[in-house]
């Protein structure tokens, strides 16, 4: 099966490298149009040579963005030309009804937490929900000095933001395994964003997450049913430490749940 995937992200950050990562071990594809190819016209695109076109949502589906609207017109393309269209690993946020049909004639549609899933279903979708992909991928153990305290990036700093006070993790300079291996050995990590979040989750680093541009940080903490306070002694007092269990019990099981749907 030829496969097109739209929005390859692999380009951002490291978290995104395994997005992509994950998509080609799980779904494959042949060929890729990356974020930053604005040049390319998808509209007019021949889609006929792929048997499916599969975009990855991510942090994209949001707000009624101009690339939102690209990629859906891309879909609608490519639904004409008769190609199967998914869309998948997505937020989706406040987007207006526009593309109700395209959505509808997709083969299939996954978001990554409960928040996105109840919004599209305003669409007339009923999406599944999956943990971002990055989760899927292994990372092999790798032994760090142990850090109490790591202070990730944020979308955008805020007064309430602990800027500078702890030691740093960067998602857009350091490789992916580091960072997870890094909050291995680490109590906390204090972030805003997505990927560094669920580069807490992988390690099973306690973590908490400040709001992003959309509701997809809350939304992971949301679907697993907890809520999680912006209060550091408190988790390093391990107060909350059931509330990440649960996390982490929800993710493991909702991995086991998506192989099985890979499988069959």
């Amino acid at each position: 099966m030829k496969t097109l995937l739209i929005n390859n992200t692999a380009d951002y950050h490291k978290g995104c490298v395994k997005v992509v990562e994950a998509i080609q071990k799980f779904y494959g594809f042949d060929d890729s149009i990356k974020t930053r190819d604005h040049h390319i016209d998808l509209e007019n695109l021949d889609y006929t040579k792929y048997d499916r076109v599969i975009l990855n949502g991510e942090g994209t589906m949001h707000h009624g963005s101009r690339r939102a609207f690209q990629y859906l017109v891309a879909l609608k393309t490519a639904q004409r030309q008769g190609v199967k269209t998914y869309l998948i690993n997505s937020v989706w946020q406040e987007m207006p009804n526009k593309y109700d049909e395209v959505l509808q004639k997709c083969d299939g549609i996954s978001v990554r937490e409960v928040f996105s899933q109840k919004d599209i279903a305003n669409h007339g979708v009923n999406a599944n929900v999956f943990p971002d992909l990055s989760y899927m991928i292994d990372v092999p153990h790798k032994e760090y000095e142990h850090v109490s305290v790591y202070e990730g990036q944020y979308i955008k700093a805020r007064q309430d933001d602990v800027i500078g006070t702890y030691p740093r993790i960067d998602i857009f300079e350091q490789e992916w395994d580091e960072i997870v291996n890094r909050l291995r050995n680490a109590d906390l990590l204090i972030t805003g964003r997505h990927h560094e979040m669920y580069a807490a989750c992988k390690a099973k680093c306690r973590f908490i997450v400040k709001q992003g541009n959309t509701w997809k940080n809350g939304g992971l903490l949301r679907s697993a049913g907890i809520d999680i306070p912006n209060n550091v002694k408190a988790i390093l007092d391990g107060k909350y430490d059931e509330q990440y269990e649960q996390l982490w019990d929800y993710l493991e099981e909702s991995t086991r749940h998506r192989e099985r749907a890979f499988m069959d």
